[in-house]
C-alpha cells in the first residue's frame, strides 16, 4: 500500500506525462516509470525523453504509453544511452531528491525537512545542486548570468555540449535533389516574407478568454456551410442539387449527400459510436448515427479515418431517420493552389522550440542554429515557439529573477537583431506559442508586439524589425471577397507573424506553419479502420489539415491547446501552400502529403466505377419498354468523386521535431526549392538535422 510520498510521487510523474500528452494504458506502466527513474537517478522529464526517442525509433504515432514499452530492453538502452554522459546507472534510495523538480511548488514543500535539518543539508545535498542547476539562485538572477555580449553561460556538466551527433542529417526528403549553394544568396537581393490572408489584432486589442456559447456553436456551423458550399463547388451540377437536400435525420431511400460533422460517442478507443451532427440552417443540429461498416469491411481501397470535429460530406441512405449507412465519405476538399508562380530559389531554416534544455536555463541551441544558418546562409530562418517554455522546469519552479519579457527580449531578440545585422539578405520570422510564459496564452495567437526599445536597437544595427500590423494594413493583406488570397509587401528583416499563419518567402514559394501539435492531437482522437497493408499514417494526419481547410480541426481540442473559437477564422489557411510547417513531440519527418487523396468507398460503389464491359451482340437489345427513363439513368449512375481541381496534388509537409529535447539536443528542417518551372515537391529537398 502507498504511502502519501508514494501518491505525490506518482501524481507528479502523472502530471508530467499529461504535459506532453502521454497516457498510461494501466498503473503499472506508471509505476514502472517511476522505478526507472529512482534506478537511474533521473527526472519525469527525462523519462519523457526517452519514450519520445523509443517512439521515433520505432516510427509510433500514438500517445499511449504501455508496460510492454517500459519493460523493453530497447527502452532500458535508451535511458542507458542518456544516462552515459552522467554517471553508470546505480540502484537507488526509494526516492531521489532530483526527482523533486518534476512536483509542483506546493508538493515539494510536503517533502522539505524541518528548519533545523534543511540549513545544514541544504548546501550538500544532491538535491539543492540538482535546483540550482536548473536556474539562477543567486539573487542577481538569470539576467546577471549573461556574458557582456549577452549570451547566456553554458553549464561545463551540460549534457546538451556533451553530444556527439552535431548537425548530423537524419533523413533526406528527395536524396536526389542537391542542395542549393550556400553562397548563392550572399550580397544578392534581400529575401521579402509577404503575408497572406487577415491578421489578428495585437495584444491589448484582441480579447481572448471571452468566448460566449453563441461564437462557439456560429464556428462549428459556419465551417459545415463552408464545406458545403465546397463540396457543391466540386460535384457536378446533377449531383450537387442534392446536397444537402433532406436533414441528416430525414429518411431517405435513396442515396442522398448530406454534410455535417464528426462526433465520437462512447466507451474506450475502438468502441466510439459514431455520429454526425448537421448544420443548424438544414438539420437544427440533430444528431443520427453513422454506419461505416461498408467502408471499413474492403482491405481493398484506403482506410476510413475520422476524428471528433471533422466534417464530412456522406453519401449514403437513411432508411429510419435514425442511422446513415455511408457508401462514399468525402473527408477532403483542400484550398485553391496559390495563384502567384513559385519559380525562384529558395533555401529556408525551420526550427521549433523550446530553445533551451531541461536540465538548465540556457539558449545554447539557439547559438548553435544561428551559427549553422551563419554557415549555410539561408533566404529564410522561421523560428516556431515557445521561446520561453512555460513547462520548463525553472520557469515552473519561478526560480528565474526576471521577468519573462526581459528574458525574451534579452536573450532571444538581441541574438536575432545581431544576427541579422551581420546577414542583412535574410528574413527571420517569428511565431509564436500558447507555451510562451511572455504571450497570451491563446490559439489562434497574436503576433509578438516589439518594444520600442528593440526597434531603436535594431535601426542602429541596420535591422528593419516589424511590429504587428496596424488595421490599414490587416486590411491592405485581406484581399476581397472573391478575389483570392492577397499579398502584402513587407522588406522587414525580423518580421513576427501570428500563430497559425499563411505567407509567401522569395519567389512565391507559400508556406503555412503552425506552432501548436495538431499532429499530436490528431494521433491521439484519430480512429482509422479498414484499408490494406501499409499505410502511411504520419502522411494521413498532415492531410487532414489540408484537406479539413484548418488547422485545427480537431474539436473539441485536447487540455492546454487553449483554442477560442470566437477567432476560429485565423485557423482558415489563405490556401494550399507549397509548404507546411508543423511543430509537433512526434517524430519529425519530411513528407510529400496529397491534399486530396483516394477517400473511402463501398465495394459496391467500386465495382460500379469499373469502365462498363460493351455490349455483346448476342444479348437481345431493350424494348422499348424495358429502356430507361434520363432521371432513372441518372439514379442509377455512380456518385461522382468530389474534387477540387485548382488544388496541388502533392504538398511538402515537414515537421522540424523541437530544438532541444528534455536535456540533448534536438533537430530542426533545412528546405532546398530549386528554381525552374516543375511543381515544387519535384524539386524541393528537406533535410532533418540534429542540432
Amino acid at each position: 500500500k502507498m504511502d502519501s510520498d508514494d501518491k505525490l510521487l506518482y501524481a507528479a510523474f502523472e502530471r508530467v506525462f499529461k504535459q506532453h500528452s502521454y497516457v498510461f494504458k494501466d498503473k503499472s506502466a506508471l509505476a514502472a516509470c517511476v522505478h526507472l527513474a529512482q534506478e537511474f537517478d533521473i527526472s519525469a522529464e527525462e523519462i519523457v525523453h526517452g519514450i519520445d526517442t523509443l517512439k521515433e525509433t520505432r516510427e509510433d504515432t500514438s500517445n499511449e504509453v504501455t508496460i510492454a514499452q517500459i519493460e523493453s530492453k530497447a527502452f532500458r538502452d535508451v535511458l542507458v544511452k542518456q544516462c552515459s554522459n552522467k554517471s553508470q546507472p546505480r540502484t537507488a534510495t526509494k526516492r531521489h531528491l532530483p526527482l523533486r523538480a518534476s512536483l509542483s511548488e506546493r508538493e515539494q514543500q510536503q517533502f522539505q525537512p524541518t528548519p533545523k535539518r534543511q540549513a545544514t543539508a541544504a548546501a550538500g545535498t544532491p538535491g539543492a545542486r540538482h535546483k540550482t542547476s536548473l536556474a539562477a539562485s543567486t539573487p542577481t538572477g538569470a539576467a546577471h548570468q549573461l556574458t557582456p555580449n549577452g549570451r547566456a553561460t553554458p553549464a561545463t556538466s551540460s549534457k546538451y555540449a556533451a553530444r556527439t551527433n552535431s548537425r548530423q542529417v537524419a533523413s533526406v526528403l528527395n536524396d536526389s535533389v542537391p542542395p542549393l549553394n550556400q553562397l548563392a544568396n550572399a550580397g544578392g537581393a534581400a529575401c521579402s516574407i509577404q503575408i497572406m490572408g487577415p491578421q489578428m489584432a495585437p495584444v491589448g486589442k484582441h480579447l481572448y478568454m471571452v468566448e460566449p456559447l453563441e461564437a462557439k456553436v456560429h464556428a462549428m456551423d459556419e465551417r459545415i456551410s463552408d464545406w458545403c458550399d465546397a463540396l457543391k463547388a466540386a460535384l457536378p451540377k446533377g449531383e450537387a442539387d442534392n446536397v444537402n437536400k433532406l436533414s441528416v435525420g430525414d429518411a431517405a431511400q435513396d442515396p442522398v449527400w448530406v454534410v455535417g460533422r464528426v462526433i465520437l460517442e462512447g466507451g474506450g478507443e475502438g468502441e466510439q459510436q459514431v455520429l454526425l451532427e448537421g448544420g443548424l440552417e438544414g438539420s437544427e443540429g440533430e444528431r443520427v448515427r453513422l454506419d461505416l461498416s461498408a467502408l471499413t469491411s474492403t482491405t481493398q481501397g484506403p482506410p476510413c479515418r475520422v476524428f471528433p470535429g471533422q466534417v464530412v460530406a456522406v453519401h449514403g441512405t437513411n432508411p429510419t431517420g435514425e442511422c446513415i449507412l455511408a457508401r462514399r465519405l468525402c473527408t477532403h476538399l483542400p484550398a485553391p493552389a496559390p495563384a502567384a508562380v513559385c519559380d525562384q530559389a529558395c533555401s529556408m531554416v525551420v526550427a521549433a522550440g523550446p530553445f533551451t534544455p531541461g536540465d538548465e536555463f540556457t539558449y545554447a541551441p539557439l547559438d548553435d542554429l544561428l551559427q549553422y544558418c551563419s554557415d549555410k546562409q539561408p533566404d529564410v530562418v522561421v523560428l516556431l515557439g515557445p521561446f520561453v517554455d512555460a513547462q520548463h522546469p525553472a520557469v515552473e519552479s519561478g526560480n528565474i529573477f526576471a521577468t519573462f519579457e526581459g528574458l525574451f527580449q534579452e536573450e532571444v531578440l538581441k541574438r536575432l537583431v545581431a544576427w541579422g545585422a551581420r546577414h542583412p539578405h535574410a528574413r527571420i520570422a517569428l511565431v509564436p506559442s500558447t507555451r510562451d510564459a511572455h504571450h497570451a496564452p491563446v490559439f489562434p495567437t497574436p503576433s509578438f508586439v516589439l518594444p520600442p526599445t528593440l526597434r531603436t536597437t535594431a535601426a542602429a544595427a541596420g535591422v528593419a524589425a516589424a511590429a504587428a500590423p496596424t488595421p490599414t494594413q490587416q486590411t491592405e493583406r485581406s484581399g476581397e471577397a472573391g478575389a483570392g488570397p492577397a499579398l502584402g509587401t513587407q522588406g522587414q528583416a525580423l518580421m513576427c507573424l501570428q500563430n497559425p499563419c499563411t505567407f509567401a518567402a522569395g519567389g512565391g514559394l507559400v508556406a503555412g506553419a503552425c506552432s501548436s501539435d495538431i499532429l499530436k492531437a490528431l494521433a491521439g482522437s484519430e480512429q482509422a479502420k479498414g484499408g490494406g497493408p501499409g499505410q502511411d499514417r504520419l502522411g494521413a494526419l498532415a492531410s487532414h489539415i489540408l484537406g479539413q481547410r484548418s488547422f485545427f480541426p480537431v474539436y473539441p481540442a485536447p487540455p492546454g491547446t487553449c483554442l477560442d473559437l470566437s477567432a476560429a477564422s485565423f485557423l482558415t489557411p489563405a490556401c494550399t501552400p507549397h509548404l507546411l510547417l508543423l511543430a509537433s513531440d512526434l517524430a519529425p519527418f519530411a513528407k510529400m502529403v496529397a491534399p486530396q487523396p483516394p477517400q473511402p468507398t463501398s465495394q459496391q460503389q467500386q465495382q460500379q466505377q469499373q469502365p462498363p464491359y460493351s455490349q455483346s451482340p448476342a444479348q437481345p437489345s431493350q424494348s422499348p419498354a424495358q429502356q430507361q427513363s434520363p432521371e432513372q439513368q441518372q439514379q442509377q449512375q455512380p456518385a461522382q468523386q468530389p474534387s477540387i481541381a485548382s488544388a496541388p496534388a502533392q504538398v511538402v509537409c515537414v515537421n522540424p521535431g523541437r530544438l532541444a529535447k528534455g536535456g540533448s539536443g534536438g533537430t530542426f528542417a533545412h528546405v532546398h526549392v530549386h528554381s525552374g518551372q516543375a511543381p515544387v515537391p519535384q524539386r524541393c529537398r528537406v533535410e532533418i538535422v540534429r542540432v
